[in-house]
């Protein structure tokens, strides 16, 4: 029973991680996409949330590989990473 909570414990922390190292870069990327076609916030709104259910599945996916390959990655920004991520998981619990 340890070992399959401690595996769980271990698979939620590097999807953690996963999120802080990319939440940030995808918010960013979807930001400059709507800022050059001057779409306004309601278009980034639903693009954030179109993709918000592959995105989170990846990050998932990407937690799991690296509990199995036992890697964990290190953000450079933690607390900017950790903050990030907490809005945006924040706005999809809110969204949905």
């Amino acid at each position: 029973m340890n070992f399959l909570i401690q595996s769980g414990l271990t698979v939620l922390e590097n999807t953690w991680l996963v999120a802080a190292l990319s939440v940030k870069y995808v918010i960013a990327s979807h930001l400059g996409y709507y800022y050059s076609r001057n779409d306004g916030l309601n278009g980034f709104q639903d693009e954030v949330v179109e993709y918000a259910p592959a995105f989170v599945t990846s990050l998932f996916v990407a937690g799991i590989l690296f509990s199995v390959v036992n890697f964990t990655p290190s953000p450079v920004f933690s607390a900017l990473g950790e903050i990030t991520a907490l809005a945006y998981f924040g706005y999809l619990f809110w969204i949905y």
